[in-house]
């Protein structure tokens, strides 16, 4: 009978740890961000927890130089090109609505979330740090498990910290 109670507070405890999941955050061994880049979270379709917010905070507090989102300038572009030929001249044009971001880097993210008892729980969190310059991704940050929201930005924000130079 004992051992039947230990072995399902070892099953119980197991279940436990696997079911946290743990945050990963993959760059290149030597990829380093300046403290001076402008990084902007770039909030998805629908953010009813406010995760950009929360993520914002986060990454001031580890002091990367963060910009807002709506300081992004909408702007109408009109661009015209134009082909010669022996004969004849052809121009054409395009009109398009275009936003610029002062910002250096961007971070965009996807979640599923859900409310458990008292806090809002992830169960899947992935995100990207881009660099609008070349368009290369600084990091990259996936989750999968049942965690805080809290616990899981904090942790992610803790390693992105660790890559500022």
């Amino acid at each position: 009978m004992k051992i039947a109670i230990k072995l399902w507070a070892l099953l119980c405890l197991v279940l436990v740890i696997s079911g946290c999941g743990t945050v990963s955050v993959a760059s290149s061994p030597d990829q380093k961000i300046s403290r001076n880049a402008k990084i902007t979270v770039v909030t998805p379709a629908s953010d009813p927890q406010n995760i950009a917010g929360e993520l914002e905070h986060l990454l001031l507090s580890q002091g990367f130089a963060v910009t807002s989102e709506a300081v992004g300038r909408s702007q109408i572009e009109f661009n015209e090109s134009e082909e010669v030929t022996s004969n004849t001249r052809t121009s054409s044009g395009a009109v398009g609505s275009v936003t610029r971001l002062p910002t250096d880097l961007i971070m965009r993210f996807s979640y599923n979330a859900y409310f458990d008892v008292f806090y809002w729980s992830f169960t899947r969190f992935n995100g990207t740090i881009i660099d609008l310059e070349t368009g290369a991704v600084i990091a990259s940050v996936s989750f999968t498990g049942d965690r805080s929201v809290a616990s899981v930005l904090e942790d992610f924000a803790q390693q992105i910290g660790r890559m500022v130079q």
